[in-house]
């Protein structure tokens, strides 16, 4: 019986695939990794950076005066302004002031925090408005005391919109008003800051309803100053 002998040659394994697959899966490890890292830095950044102007904004905020005109009718026709007028006396006391050929009316000047309830009652019903926002800083002795002035003048004007208002006692804001401390001349209001003291100082006692749109026009006319 013969027999056939092979030899059979075992090629020796090689290492390199396992390697270069190693290679490549820690490559791509360092990758992924090196975008997710970068990315969480740069949204802790961008938050940090939303926090911080947030808090410049709020207080420049702070240091701000506004106060609003809600403007109902701006018209060349005396008639048609008169018109708007009467119809807002329904709900309030508006004034006319005409200024540049036109009759405008006004609903109201009022501060910040009344401006959402005059907004909404002149929404409720129906009027179309505008309004006019005027800024100014308080953050020095001059424009924290204007601030002061106007914010007192038009709580007590503003009374009258309670239509069972007949009058308002003015004797403790002519009183509060002459014992402030004077602005410095060199405030670029104080020409304004006067004139409303002088106005405050001629008043009689009280102010009542047939005098009320003399005193919204006053100090409308004076915020109309106001740089």
């Amino acid at each position: 019986m013969r027999y056939t002998r092979y030899d059979l040659k075992h090629k020796k394994s090689s290492s390199m695939p396992f390697v270069i697959c190693l290679t490549l899966v820690l490559f791509l490890s360092f990758l992924i990794g090196t975008v997710i890292f970068k990315t969480f830095i740069k949204a802790s950044g961008t938050s940090q950076n939303a926090k911080i102007v947030s808090k410049e904004n709020d207080k420049k905020s702070e240091g701000m005066a506004n106060f609003f005109i809600i403007q109902c009718s701006a018209n060349s026709k005396k008639e048609n302004a008169d018109k708007v007028l009467n119809d807002l006396n329904n709900i309030g006391t508006p004034f006319e002031v005409k200024n540049k050929g036109l009759y405008k009316v006004i609903y109201a000047a009022c501060s910040e925090k009344d401006y959402d309830a005059y907004e909404k009652n002149v929404k409720s019903n129906k009027f179309d408005f505008n309004k006019f926002t005027i800024s100014f800083s308080k953050s020095d002795l001059g424009g924290d005391e204007l601030y002061d002035i106007i914010s007192a003048y038009l709580e007590i004007i503003n009374k009258f919109n309670d239509k069972n208002v007949k009058s308002v006692q003015v004797s403790s804001l002519k009183k509060w008003c002459s014992s402030l401390q004077n602005a410095n001349e060199d405030y670029k209001n104080y020409k304004v800051i006067q004139e409303i003291k002088k106005h405050i100082a001629s008043l009689s006692s009280d102010i009542n309803r047939d005098n009320i749109n003399e005193n919204e026009i006053f100090i409308y006319n004076e915020l109309m100053k106001i740089k």
